[in-house]
């Protein structure tokens, strides 16, 4: 009995674990490329609204916040040639990948919540709330540290509970999940993240501590590759203070009171 106890535990743990692996890595993905392609939407946006009057607006903004966007449509003009079928490339992969994750959706419904009664819409949507979240809260050293591994904590906690339980408090279970998942969120910003910006590990120039460093050049207005998403980061910015080294070793603290005792006692002499 207590063999089976065991392996029932493990194979528990285990499918818990595969389940985080598999709807953190394809979240993380449709995440990406609805932030980097989606943003194509705002270029036909300035257009039609200088259309319209606002003549202020310039694409050259929108170049410099979209780089990966914004350059190649200035290269397709230099040479005279259209941009719209660049923008709608964007766009349709937007919706293309869209779609897989509503259909991804559906399947991991029938594979592994089929105790649940629309409740894996909500871990659905707490896991996409909390890759946002890392996309743009998540930048110092610790709090790339921190953050990952406590949510993949709570999301294998509770899926260790649904697993093992034919029948549980499954909702109550989720919305405490949620509840710790937002007390990280806001330890994280408040603890981790604003230090990290006070002391200068994070930058205009180093928006983030830690990241993925390629081994080979590449052109500084083209996006990663998709596959370095499930990559370990590889690289680490110091802030400037951290860089400071003292130009003379620092005493001991008795030595510098004996220092110190000693230059009163001359002085009384």
């Amino acid at each position: 009995r207590f063999t089976g106890e065991v392996l029932r535990r493990g194979f528990a743990l285990a499918r818990a674990l595969l389940t985080f692996a598999v709807l953190s890595s394809v979240t993380a993905l449709v995440v990406r490329m609805l932030l980097s392609s989606g943003v194509a939407a705002m270029f036909p946006f300035f257009a039609l609204l200088r259309r319209m009057g606002f003549t202020d607006l310039d694409d050259r903004v929108l170049a410099a916040s979209y780089p990966w966007i914004g350059r190649p449509m200035q290269a397709l003009r230099r040479q005279n040639k259209p941009t719209g079928p660049f923008i709608m490339a964007h766009l349709v992969q937007v919706v293309v990948y869209y779609t897989l994750y509503n259909a991804v959706q559906v399947a991991w419904t029938m594979w592994l919540y089929d105790k649940s009664a629309q409740l894996e819409m909500s871990l659905f949507g707490m896991m996409l709330l909390w890759e946002y979240y890392c996309l743009v809260f998540v930048r110092s050293a610790a709090g790339i540290a921190f953050f990952p591994r406590v949510t993949m904590l709570y999301f294998t906690a509770y899926h260790m509970y649904f697993f093992m339980n034919p029948m549980g408090y499954f909702g109550l279970a989720a919305l405490s999940t949620f509840l710790l998942v937002l007390h990280a969120m806001l330890y994280t910003v408040t603890d981790l993240e604003v230090p990290a910006l006070t002391r200068g590990e994070i930058s205009a120039e180093h928006p983030r501590a830690c990241f993925v460093e390629l081994p080979w050049p590449s052109w500084g207005a083209s996006l990663p590759p998709t596959w370095t998403l499930f990559l370990p980061t590889n690289t680490r910015v110091r802030g400037v203070y951290e860089n400071i080294r003292p130009s003379r070793p620092v005493k001991s603290a008795r030595s510098a009171v004996s220092a110190i005792t000693n230059q009163e006692g001359g002085k009384q002499q």
